[in-house]
């Protein structure tokens, strides 16, 4: 496999971004579902800091962003 064969690869598996619901939605949301923010945040992997951040603007990328929108359509 060359070089360029494993950043085609890695390109491949990011896929276009997943949309997600505006800050606010975010929170209603996980709010509707009675869900804390630790809960939410030990089921992806990261922080409750970083589930606030999302919250207040800020986007998750790559596989957690896929993974944020699931929880969140759910």
């Amino acid at each position: 496999m060359s070089d360029f064969d494993a950043i085609d690869s890695l390109l491949a598996s990011v896929g276009p971004q997943t949309d997600l619901p505006d800050p606010e939605a975010r929170r209603a949301l996980r709010e509707q579902a009675q869900l804390s923010k630790a809960q939410v945040a030990r089921a992806l992997g990261v922080s409750p800091s970083t589930v606030s951040a999302w919250e207040a603007g800020r986007d998750p990328a790559g596989e957690v962003r896929v993974k944020y929108a699931y929880l969140l359509d759910g």
